[in-house]
């Protein structure tokens, strides 16, 4: 499978809404966060494509279809977020996610830092990010009663963890 990703487009916004509320509704009905992606709507996207210059948003295309989403917003200084990886939920498990960020990161040669949270008890997301160089900082960030965020950690320049 070819995986590929380029800016979104304005075109892109309503299939990229569904798969992202199709990817996050599991998790809201888990959670029940207010914050959740699952509740995002159209304007977000839009606004984060269009009048932002601190978010980045990519259309995932596996074998040329819109598969998801990856939202990079640049911090400064050389420090970046995975804020939103979105995939369909049926092309899940597939390497698609791994695959995406590797290429978005591309996108940023003078990156020094890539930070990434999300919920501890995901052991899917654990891999995936494991597998993509992202280490485990050891540090969390308590949203809920329900819902508690680890944060991973990839620095320029190192191979995996603890090297």
């Amino acid at each position: 499978m070819t995986v590929t990703i380029r800016l979104s487009k304005l075109c892109d916004i309503p299939k990229l809404q569904r798969i992202q509320r199709a990817a996050f509704k599991p998790l809201y009905d888990i959670y029940n966060d207010e914050h959740s992606p699952y509740l995002r709507r159209f304007g977000e996207l839009f606004k984060r494509m269009f009048f932002s210059r601190e978010y980045h948003v990519f259309t995932i295309l596996a074998d040329r279809k819109i598969t998801g989403s990856i939202i990079i917003k640049d911090l400064s200084g050389g420090d970046f977020t995975l804020t939103r990886i979105s995939i369909f939920p049926q092309m899940q498990g597939r390497g698609i996610a791994a695959r995406a960020i590797a290429l978005a990161e591309a996108l940023f040669p003078h990156a020094q830092r890539w930070i990434v949270l999300f919920p501890r008890d995901l052991d899917k997301n654990r891999r995936c990010y494991g597998k993509a160089g992202y280490c485990d900082t050891g540090k969390l960030e308590r949203i809920s009663e329900r819902l508690t965020l680890c944060v991973y950690e990839k620095t320029a320049g190192e191979g995996t963890c603890g090297q």
